[in-house]
């Protein structure tokens, strides 16, 4: 799905499936909308491009996803691994550049979903870190 403001702040240009519609909406602040009782959040795409990654689960991990779809050129670390707080973990080329995919908390590298020359999708989660139990 990618959606886009189109200057007001209650309706919203979504793609959905190769199909654009425009959708009314009820802003909840910080770039996140309500549609239809879904929260949608819009990211800004320079942000995006920049190689933005997500945390899910608990505070005490934090999974890695790719921004875009790419392909895996270097793992940095093995899984057991001691990782710090922006340390790379994984290279991803994407349009022709290299990204390096960061932890965005210290701890135990728990899980790497990926190997070198996989391709991947936006949004596929690469790595999970476990934070330090001591932390």
């Amino acid at each position: 799905m990618d959606a886009a403001t189109l200057g007001r702040p209650d309706v919203l240009s979504l793609i959905v499936n190769g199909r654009q519609a425009t959708q009314s909406v009820r802003s909840l602040g910080n770039g996140a909308y309500d549609v239809d009782g879904v929260e949608l959040k819009v990211i800004d795409p320079r942000s995006r491009a920049l190689g933005e990654t997500t945390q899910q689960g608990d505070a005490d991990t934090f999974e890695a996803t790719a921004y875009m779809p790419g392909r895996v050129v270097a793992v940095l670390a093995a899984e057991g691994d001691e990782v710090a707080s922006g340390q790379g973990v994984v290279v991803l080329e994407a349009m022709k550049m290299e990204n390096e995919i960061q932890s965005e908390i210290d701890g135990r590298l728990e899980q790497l979903l990926v190997e070198v020359g996989q391709t991947v999708d936006g949004g596929q989660p690469l790595f999970v870190v476990a934070a330090d139990s001591d932390a």
